[in-house]
Order: C-alpha cells, then structure tokens, then sequence
C-alpha cells in the first residue's frame, strides 16, 4: 500500500511526461505484484514437436515433486500450470504472456532450449518475473536479476573434469579427438581453453567426421601414423630404445604410434565412442585413459565396448548414487510411476520444484521479487544434481559428479 501511494504521488505530483510515465510503470507493477498468486507456478516445456521427449522427462521430475504422481506422496498445495512451447519461440513467448499476465504465477521453470531460451528469457526480464530456465544457452543467466539457470553447463563440465584429473591424477598433457560438428567444435575449445589455464598442454588433436564409422585417418593422424615420419622424429623415437627393451614387445617391429599425452578427450555420445575405443586400441593407442563428457553415461556404453573403456573418466550431472537414501527413492518412484530411469533433465526438474518449494514455505516470500531476492540467497538445499545455488547473476554453482568404468559398472571417481 505504502508503495502504490508513493506511486500515485509521483503521478500527480509532476506535469513531467518522464515521471509520470515511470509512475505509471512502478504502478503497474505494482498492482501486477499484489495480484500474484503466491501457489501458482508457471512450467514452459516442449511437450510436442522434435523436443518432447526431453519436455516429458523435465515435467516428470517436476510432478513427483509436486507429489502429483499416485506413489510420490502427498500434495504441497502448489498449483502447476503447463503451456507447451513445442520447441518455437512464439510460442514459448505467448505462453510466457499468458502465465504471467492471465495465471499470475510467481515463477516460470524453462524453457529448454536454446532456440526459444534467449527471448523467453529477456521476455521474463521485462515483466519481473523469476524464470528458472533448464537450457545451456551461453550466458542466458545475464540477461537480467530475474533470470536464473539450473542446469549443468558444459563448460562446468569440462572444467571440473580437468580440475580434478590434473589434481589427483597429474595429467598434464592432453589429446583431442572430437567430432566435427557444433558440439566437438565447442567442447573443444572449451577443453583447450582450460588446459591452457591450468598451465597444460595439448600435444595432439585431430576431427573427425561424425556421420562415419571408420576413424582409422583420424586416429591414424592422432598419433602420427598416417603421413611420411620425419628422419628427426623417427631418431628422436629410436634413441628411447635401451638394449634391454630392444626386443621387448614394448617396441615391436613396425611403425609405431607417437603417444606423448596422459589422456585423450573424446566429447562425443556413447554411440559413436563404442566404435572409436575398438578403433583406437587397434592402431596399439593403449594404456592411456579416455576423458569424455555426459553424453558417455549410458548403460549401452560397457555392454558394447566394456574390454576398451576400463579406466576412463567422464563428467556427469546426475549420478544414481546407491549410498545416497534421497536419490534411491527418486529413482524408485520415477520408474514406479513412468516405466523408466531417470535422466538429468527429470533430475534437474525435481530439484528446480524442490527448491521452490522450499522457498515459498518461508511466509516472507510473497512477492517475484521476493523469490527473486531469496533464490540468490539459497544455500545448503543438496539435490539430486548437486548442492543448488547460484551466483551473483543467477547462475548454477554445480560441480559435475565425475565417473569412471571399473568392470561393468560406472562408478565415482575414488
């Protein structure tokens, strides 16, 4: 009330067109924030079109949360309001409109991706509600204080993987084989960027073609195999050779792969990886761990290549961790209720539902500037996906579970 009178005193206070029109704007705000429902929130998923399956599973984990499932338990007494995106822009944007001007929602969870993030986002900005987006676009948390991201980026990803592997493991030299589209391209220089950081060195890197299955010119480049060796480098090679080895099986006859780095990185999906390690252990690259992303979690991943991958190390933003009671019970309710495991993106939207949940039990948040203020503050609330919090900017300050492959099993990283 106090508000909306200095408003209005503004207003007629003043014959200035500036300040009127900033009075009329604060009270409209104003009235817009009294009107909001404090129980309502607002979910912007790609339920149909090329995007939904990934929509579903994000819904999923929001509505065991809710408790809206048969066996997640009890209801919260938080109303869930839906409008599918269908993975368009538009109509991510008139969805937005219609939960914040007709639902009065306190908060909107998505969109997805990146296409229809960026102008949701700065929509969101514009009419001062909080949006907690699930996408990885590039800084998509910038675009104003009530912008928020709840999603591990792949630049977390990568720079925690090296950060603990040059920690625990030493390795400090590194081989790149990526594929050649936007992802490799991208994870790559992201992977380059931070070994240069943490003062490393690439010492091979070589693209492929990702709609190939024989890496054999790619691999065969990776380790100099493919082109003339030099006079130089073939000495360089021979002077390793000691008499008590010269007829070891370390050196066996032949032309032999330069192998001058601790580890290779490979940012690509199991599929392809289960063709690529048989590959590499052919042209003799063995005994050398492989490092990929999340994109490498997957069950698929030892019943197709187990013999190849022991050893390797990968990031993670979701790990069914068999000694953590919160994260078996979700798993146990979600395959109960859907038929199926879990992901990070149903991961990801439990824990987005679970920490507003546990926001708008304090009775002083009553406002979106209110949640706001108090998601920036939020600390201490440990997730399925991590301990949540965000920085100054409303960004994720998760760390990625790191995993490795012992037998059959993916397992975390001792």
């Amino acid at each position: 009330d106090l508000a909306k009178s200095a408003a209005t005193a503004l207003i007629q206070s003043t014959k200035d067109e500036r300040w009127i029109s900033t009075g009329n704007e604060l009270l409209a705000r104003i009235e817009g924030e009294a009107s909001v429902k404090r129980s309502a929130i607002g979910c912007l998923l790609p339920l149909s079109g090329e995007f939904s399956i990934y929509g579903e599973e994000v819904l999923h984990g929001i509505e065991l949360a809710l408790g809206l499932q048969g066996n997640a338990g009890g209801n919260t007494g938080l109303e869930l309001i839906i409008k599918d995106t269908g993975g368009k822009p538009a109509e991510a944007l008139a969805g937005l409109q219609a939960l914040v001007n007709e639902e009065k929602v306190i908060a909107v969870i998505g969109p997805l991706s990146s296409k229809t993030a960026l102008e949701t986002a700065r929509k969101a900005q514009e009419n001062h509600v909080p949006l907690i987006t699930l996408t990885q676009k590039k800084d998509i948390a910038k675009e104003g204080d009530m912008i928020f991201r709840n999603l591990l980026t792949p630049h977390q990803e990568i720079e925690g993987l090296l950060n603990e592997i040059s920690e625990k493991k030493g390795f400090k030299h590194f081989a790149i084989l990526y594929p050649d589209n936007s992802y490799g391209q991208f994870c790559m220089n992201l992977f380059w960027d931070r070994i240069d950081e943490i003062g490393g060195s690439v010492t091979a890197v070589e693209s492929y073609n990702p709609a190939h299955t024989d890496f054999a010119a790619s691999i065969k480049k990776l380790v100099g195999l493919y082109y003339p060796r030099p006079e130089s480098v073939t000495r360089q090679l021979d002077e390793r050779r000691t008499p008590r080895n010269e007829e070891s099986t370390i050196f066996p006859e032949g032309v032999q792969p330069i192998i001058d780095f601790d580890a290779i990185f490979i940012p690509d999906s199991f599929e392809r990886i289960v063709m690529i390690a048989p590959q590499l252990a052919y042209y003799d690259v063995i005994d050398v761990p492989l490092l990929g992303t999340r994109l490498w979690q997957s069950p698929r991943l030892t019943e197709l290549a187990v013999d190849y991958v022991q050893g390797a190390i990968f990031s993670s933003g979701f790990f069914p961790n068999p000694d953590k009671p919160q994260t078996m019970t979700f798993l146990q309710q979600y395959e109960e209720n859907f038929g199926q495991e879990p992901g990070i993106l149903a991961a990801s939207g439990y824990d987005t539902m679970s920490l507003l949940k546990k926001l708008l039990s304090d009775e002083n948040v009553r406002t979106r500037a209110d949640l706001a203020k108090a998601l920036l503050k939020c600390e201490g609330l440990d997730g399925l996906t991590g301990a949540m919090a965000f920085d100054a900017e409303g960004e994720t300050l998760k760390r990625p579970f790191l995993l490795t492959i012992s037998g059959r099993k993916m397992i975390p990283l001792p």
